[in-house]
């Protein structure tokens, strides 16, 4: 059983929005823009309330570079710093 302030249900609603230049400290890149909105519940207070999400994800890395995730309560994010591709 899974216990924590982690732990509880989201959902959400994604969508293309569409190609952006973006600048992390791993470089610059041109990246697809994912766009979530949604709602979620926390099992330990019940909690409950509406989410959105961004993420810049880039097709020569295989990953997304940037993203940030927000509620009522929480803004967070964070950026790749560097990366180093298999060959």
């Amino acid at each position: 059983m899974l216990l924590g302030p982690a732990v509880g249900r989201a959902t959400a609603k994604y969508k293309v929005a569409g190609w952006e230049e973006v600048a992390v400290p791993a470089g610059k890149f041109r990246a697809l823009k994912i766009e979530g909105d949604g709602t979620y519940t926390r099992n330990d207070t019940r909690q409950t309330g509406r989410s959105k999400m961004e993420l810049w994800y880039v097709p020569e890395v295989n990953r997304w570079v940037r993203f940030r995730f927000q509620t009522p309560t929480l803004d967070y994010g964070a950026e790749l710093t560097g990366y180093r591709l298999n060959k």
